[in-house]
């Protein structure tokens, strides 16, 4: 989670936005939310909008029984959901627009995030004088996308390189959900033999 919310802050970075990481407490007023839980960035200054955007990030684990889904896009739709009903009136109320950023611990994306990174991306070459459209934006796209899911996949085998380490017996009952046939598996182990 946290390693995605500085991916999000490095790649506004290179697209001369503003991005913080953020203590505003925004959402500290609200009763379902009594933990005082805050959105993970504040993006200052994003293209195509004259209000400040709060995103707060979710990693979904799409391979659980927990999530009760048929399918991954289920599972994220869920989480866009939620995240939405949970804070986006208190966003709106307070003069910010809000952004679930939802990925899948399989490295997937949602399309709502990955089309609102793909926005600020064309609003970038515009400024910069090189049209909205056409092989440069989709090669950035393609860049930022590779790297954030090496960056999940790289985060779930450290973190279950950990959990071997600590406690064989409940990384094999947890491998067992996340792992569901021998491609993923072989490439699992591979993850986790470049992280060790």
């Amino acid at each position: 989670h946290d390693n995605i919310v500085y991916f999000l802050k490095e790649l506004m970075g290179t697209l001369q936005i503003e991005a913080r990481t953020t203590k505003l407490n925004v959402f500290s007023t609200m009763e379902a939310d009594p933990d005082g839980r805050r959105p993970d960035l504040e993006i200052v200054n994003p293209r195509r909008t004259d209000r400040a955007m709060l995103i707060d990030v979710r990693v979904t684990n799409c391979n659980t029984s927990r999530d009760k889904v048929e399918n991954r896009h289920q599972a994220m739709d869920v989480s866009y959901n939620e995240k939405m009903a949970k804070y986006s009136r208190v966003a709106e109320q307070s003069g910010f627009d809000f952004l679930p950023f939802i990925v899948s611990s399989t490295g997937q994306i949602d399309e709502r995030s990955l089309a609102w990174v793909k926005g600020q991306v064309q609003a970038k070459f515009v400024i910069d004088g090189e049209g909205p459209e056409g092989a440069d934006v989709d090669k950035r796209m393609n860049f930022w996308i590779k790297k954030l899911s090496f960056l999940i996949q790289r985060s779930l085998a450290g973190s279950f390189y950990v959990l071997l380490l600590r406690d064989p017996k409940l990384f094999i009952m947890t491998s067992q959900h996340v792992i569901r046939n021998h491609e993923v598996a072989e490439q699992f182990m591979n993850d986790i033999n470049h992280v060790a």
